[in-house]
């Protein structure tokens, strides 16, 4: 979920979603699932559930579901993106994207 105010601009829109994210990563931690963005390089795993619909919908339009295994392959210079193995595809998600993935 993406929150945005025009009266406040884009540092109000970074703390609230940077507030969002700490929620979401908090609540997989305490399913003991983690999230594609702690992964290591390397490491496979299966993916439990989504913590965002709104990205789960565009995660699954893509052909991204549950059950499916996923492998942390490179990460971006500065961190911002994840390049993944997903089943048979090659897919680069943003940080963001891959927080609301929780893994078991």
């Amino acid at each position: 979920m993406i929150f945005f105010s025009q009266k406040n601009g884009n540092y109000l829109n970074l703390v609230f979603n940077l507030y969002y994210l700490m929620i979401n990563n908090m609540a997989a931690s305490l399913q003991g699932g983690t999230v594609l963005s702690a992964l290591e390089l390397g490491t496979r795993r299966v993916i439990a559930e989504y913590t965002d619909p709104f990205i789960a919908g565009k995660l699954i339009s893509m052909g991204i579901l549950p059950g499916s295994e996923v492998e942390i392959v490179r990460r971006s210079l500065f961190g911002n993106s994840i390049y993944a193995k997903i089943e048979y595809s090659l897919v680069a998600l943003r940080k963001e994207e891959a927080a609301c993935i929780v893994l078991r």
